[in-house]
């Protein structure tokens, strides 16, 4: 059988393991992805490279869910939420205590939990690999938005939690939404309106005014801080907090307006 050690040693032979070993810790969003650790751990920082196992699991009685933030790169950020009777697919990163100690360096809005009581499962599998570990979510908690602004059918004095449409789960109970779907979602709700109304563009060129409005509102949170701060008060004003009661909080990362990636 190959193991994790047969395989870091085939493709980096120098690298020595760590003394204190791995802490594992959820990677519910971005931070299972090759671009955004590589933004997260660069070469300046880290000349001779880092290594971090990346290992997919799923999760069980949680969904990953918008968070209300829209990050200094640009996302509308994910959280997990409790979400009784759902499984979601998710990844577990192991950290070094350099390694850890960077990411938390990087998770500004977040706050560093330990969750308890949970079955983390290794994919594909019946191997059960925690029953606790550790996970950032947002301070403020979940973004909540009525059904009626993402094209839902609802009581219309209900909030929702709205789960990561490219993540997979099984038995959702929430609504999702792609980032791009989302991002224009929270453009609406944040515009003044609160309507959740589309703007009023011909049929001809709607399609194209509508991919011009999307670009020039990223744009414009990833250049003007001013606005992407007024846009994250408005979302935090729409939060609560996580509902799972074995949560404690370990550390408090940064606050709702500091930047996700140092």
């Amino acid at each position: 059988m190959v193991t994790l050690r047969d395989v870091i040693h085939e493709h980096h032979p120098s690298w020595k393991f760590p003394a204190t070993g791995w802490t594992p810790v959820l990677a519910v969003g971005s931070n299972a992805g090759v671009e955004q650790l590589a933004r997260k751990y660069p070469p300046d920082l880290f000349p001779e490279g880092v290594v971090i196992p990346v290992v997919m699991v799923v999760l069980e009685d949680f969904d990953v869910v918008y968070a209300p933030l829209i990050s200094s790169y640009g996302s509308a950020t994910a959280t997990l939420e409790f979400s009784p009777g759902t499984r979601v697919h998710i990844h577990v990163t192991y950290l070094d205590d350099t390694a850890l100690q960077r990411m938390h360096e990087t998770e500004g809005a977040y706050n560093l939990l330990q969750i308890d009581g949970i079955n983390l499962i290794l994919h594909d599998t019946d191997v059960p690999l925690a029953t606790s570990v550790l996970t950032y979510n947002h301070q403020d908690g979940s973004l909540y938005l009525p059904p009626s602004m993402l094209g839902c059918n609802g009581d219309i004095t209900a909030t929702t939690p709205v789960a990561l449409a490219e993540i997979s789960a099984e038995k959702r109970l929430y609504p999702a939404l792609s980032q791009r779907d989302m991002q224009d979602v929270i453009r609406r709700v944040t515009s003044g309106n609160g309507t959740g109304a589309r703007e009023d563009n011909s049929d001809e060129h709607r399609e194209n005014d509508e991919m011009s409005i999307h670009d020039a509102w990223v744009t414009q949170n990833l250049t003007d801080a001013a606005s992407r701060s007024r846009v994250v008060r408005e979302l935090t004003s729409r939060a609560a907090p996580l509902k799972y009661p074995n949560a404690q909080v370990l550390g408090t990362l940064g606050d709702r307006f500091s930047q996700s990636v140092k």
